[in-house]
Formats: structure tokens, sequence, C-alpha cells
């Protein structure tokens, strides 16, 4: 489903009597429950337990619709 949630889908879910929650989109009327999380946190927590754990080559690799990007961070405490 990604994170694009179709008015046809939509609608089929605000008719369905089958409980439902959205995991990674969110309905922007509000009526269908979701879970999601918050990328900037995650990343935050986990480069400080990389950190923590005295890892000093951290990298980022971020891909998206087959296109990816490869970044290095130096060393430095959060």
């Amino acid at each position: 489903m990604g994170n694009h949630l179709t008015p046809e889908l939509r609608a089929e879910i605000v008719r369905s009597k089958t409980p439902i929650v959205l995991a990674g989109t969110m309905d922007a009327e509000h009526e269908i429950a979701s879970v999601n999380i918050d990328f900037n946190e995650a990343t935050r927590e986990v480069v400080e337990t990389l950190i923590e754990n005295g890892h000093k080559k951290i990298a980022f690799c971020h891909c998206c619709n087959e296109k990816c990007s490869f970044s290095r961070f130096p060393f430095r405490r959060i």
C-alpha cells in the first residue's frame, strides 16, 4: 500500500466492518486508525547506539524509487 491511500481504497475501508489499522500510511480525514514511525527520532536513536558501542564510521544509505544516495558522517557526539 505504501504511503498513499487512494479515495477508492479509503472508501472501502470506511465501509468495511472489519477493524483496520493502517501501518506507515495516514488517513487525511483522520477516520482510520494508523501507526507510524518518527524516522528522525529513530535515526537519532540508532546513531546514538552505534556511537555508544564504539562505532566511528557511520554511513546512511537511502533508496527511494530506485535512486540511491549514500552519505558518510564523521564521528561526533550527538
